[in-house]
């Protein structure tokens, strides 16, 4: 390589450039006695690392395994490496055979010591040994472990493969949790501990993982059926929640998320599929007389957790409120508070899945029972439902505001989608809101038309043309009585109501006598309509319009209009 400068003298004169020569390095020569030497001394520091954890010529045996590893045989140098590690550990293992421990947690605490020191044992070789594995190791296209799986490597086939060591460690652990699940307090710090180091030595999947689940489906599998025989649902329901966070605080403590799905599913088939029906059959339809509203949703969760868990509440929910129900529309005695008594089952019924439940499956099967069994009895929940309403739009009920009375009003509504017989309910609707009408019972005018809007909404307009025109006839007659009024004072408070044939209820035919004064001032009123409208003149007996006065209150037949 040539590198030139430009010097500048007093003069300014130029020099010329000086070459620069750069020769290759040339590597000292080491000879196999000086290589001797080095493995001599690191093989001293191996054992002084392994033996007592001793790290004070760290620095020295860095150099020394650089330069062994450069001048050296890598290959030869690694197996050294491994043989030192290995027969340090064929020496603790014989002296943790030889040690006897009184119990599961001295074993597995001995156990996790001797892990704990040989990981910082191969940490440290790893670090001192850098060059040679990413140098040499790294590059053997996998035919070497790295040093730290080497040394895992042999800890689990010189210390845990032989002596039964394994098969003791996973007892002594399956032991404690156990213990643990039986209430008792045991060291979790430990078992985080020895999992970690069957993780990392890849033995938690092939010895630990298998044995464990199925240890925890024998043990769920018996205390699921010794608690459900000796305790009541919600008691059960209780030990069932607290045994599922107690196995997903182990999950956080110390087994870790692997297991998760496995573990959780071992316990929810024991504890809630294999007495899905139990638990139905003994303590539904007691909770939901009771109105446990929080046990039940418990269940609900629980049950949502196995396979038709959910599904199988369903249908024990359809039962319960279809009996229920028949209860109530199939005795006679009960018909004078049939709806009142239906009102009330269906908002507990609401209140249960709404606070309970919260799932449109439940919403749709309290559906399906009350169309069930409100049908059972035909016609007579249609009847009922309409004298209710009834009772509610009299004038003579004042036990609700108009705001109550509305929202009394929307929940019969939810009543009447269930009932078939609809026309059934409109005969008697017709008959009744006739003689509100007609006989001024009605508590509000307001209240009538807004139920006719619901009556609409809900069935078409079809189903309300006649009530609606019942509603015309009324307004149509009070302006034309007004309209009369205002021409003629008789001395009668006169009232008469012209009806349209095909919209009001058909009524008998009775013949009256009426008083001369009255039957004067009809005669002047049937002139004064029949100059206004064009109108069929009927016999006397059509029982179409109703007259009242203040002398006495009667019907009396004048005019039809068609």
């Amino acid at each position: 390589a040539w590198q030139s400068q430009k010097q500048v003298t007093g003069s300014n004169k130029k020099v010329q450039p000086k070459k620069l020569v750069i020769k290759n390095f040339v590597a000292p020569v080491v000879t196999t006695e000086q290589l001797d030497e080095l493995w001599t001394r690191l093989q001293q520091g191996l054992s002084d690392i392994l033996q007592t954890g001793d790290t004070r010529n760290k620095s020295s045996l860095l150099d020394d395994a650089d330069n062994l590893c450069i001048h050296g045989d890598q290959m030869e140098l690694y197996r050294k490496i491994e043989q030192e590690v290995k027969r340090h550990m064929e020496c603790c293992s014989s002296e943790f055979a030889k040690k006897q421990f009184p119990d599961n947690t001295a074993f597995l605490r001995e156990l996790a010591d001797i892990w704990g020191k040989h990981s910082k044992q191969t940490y440290l070789i790893r670090n001192i040994f850098n060059y040679l594995e990413r140098r040499y190791v790294m590059l053997s296209h996998k035919q070497l472990l790295p040093l730290w799986e080497m040394g895992a490597a042999t800890f689990r086939r010189e210390l845990m493969c032989v002596n039964n060591v394994s098969n003791k460690c996973v007892e002594g652990m399956l032991s404690l949790i156990e213990q643990e699940r039986c209430g008792d307090d045991i060291d979790g710090g430990l078992l985080n501990e020895i999992i970690t180091m069957l993780r990392k030595l890849n033995m938690y999947n092939s010895h630990f993982e298998g044995p464990f689940l199925t240890q925890t489906n024998e043990f769920y599998r018996v205390k699921g059926d010794i608690q459900l025989n000796d305790s009541s649902v919600p008691v059960y329901l209780t030990y069932v929640t607290k045994c599922l966070a107690d196995e997903e605080r182990r999950l956080r403590h110390y087994l870790g998320s692997s297991s998760r799905r496995q573990l959780i599913k071992t316990v929810e088939t024991n504890l809630i599929g294999s007495h899905v029906k139990s638990l139905l059959e003994k303590g539904f339809d007691s909770m939901m007389d009771e109105k446990r509203y929080n046990d039940l949703h418990v269940l609900y969760t629980l049950l949502n957790r196995v396979s038709e868990g959910a599904y199988r509440m369903c249908f024990f929910l359809y039962t319960y409120i279809k009996n229920r129900g028949l209860d109530i529309v199939m005795n006679p005695e009960k018909d004078k508070t049939m709806v009142q008594e239906l009102l009330e089952f269906k908002d507990t019924i609401d209140s249960i899945i709404k606070q309970s439940f919260n799932s449109e499956d439940c919403v749709d099967v309290k559906k399906k029972a009350f169309e069930e069994f409100i049908n059972m009895r035909p016609n007579k929940p249609a009847e009922l439902i309409a004298k209710f309403i009834d009772s509610k739009l009299r004038s003579g009920n004042k036990e609700q505001t108009e705001e109550e009375l509305e929202e009394l009003l929307d929940k019969v509504m939810v009543l009447f989608r269930f009932i078939q017989g609809k026309d059934i309910f409109e005969a008697f609707y017709k008959k009744d809101l006739a003689k509100r009408l007609l006989m001024s019972k009605s508590a509000s005018i307001d209240s009538e038309k807004s139920m006719l809007g619901k009556l609409k909404r809900e069935c078409g307009s079809q189903f309300t043309f006649k009530l609606e025109g019942m509603f015309k006839d009324m307004a149509v007659s009070k302006d034309l009585m007004l309209s009369y009024k205002e021409r003629e004072n008789e001395g009668i408070d006169l009232s008469v109501t012209v009806l349209t044939t095909g919209y009001w209820p058909t009524y008998p035919t009775d013949s009256v006598i009426i008083p001369a004064q009255i039957s004067a001032v009809l005669d002047k009123y049937k002139t004064y309509y029949l100059n206004k409208h064009s109108v069929e003149n009927l016999p006397g007996n059509t029982p179409s319009p109703f007259v009242r006065s203040r002398l006495r209150s009667v019907t009396i037949p004048l005019l039809r209009r068609n």
